[in-house]
């Protein structure tokens, strides 16, 4: 969870897009492709039995819309 749309596109972009790249394990499960038919956007990653998906706390639905076993709070107040 990010606290503005800017950091979530700036962390999708400078780190977890070349984090995915540089780890083989996760570069065989995550495409970083965002065409429709990856179904990978740059705040949705996809991969089997899971996703990432980056979200902003100013927007209460897109918190709430998602049940996930971990939530990870960038630099929380």
């Amino acid at each position: 969870m990010f606290a503005k749309l800017d950091a979530a596109k700036a962390f999708e972009k400078e780190k977890l897009v070349k984090m995915i790249e540089a780890t083989p394990s996760l570069a065989k499960i995550i495409s970083i492709n965002r065409s429709k038919a990856s179904g990978n956007t740059w705040d949705y990653k996809s991969f089997p039995d899971g996703f990432v998906k980056l979200v902003t706390s100013n927007s209460p639905a897109s918190v709430k819309q998602t049940a996930a076993e971990l939530t990870i709070v960038e630099e929380p107040d």
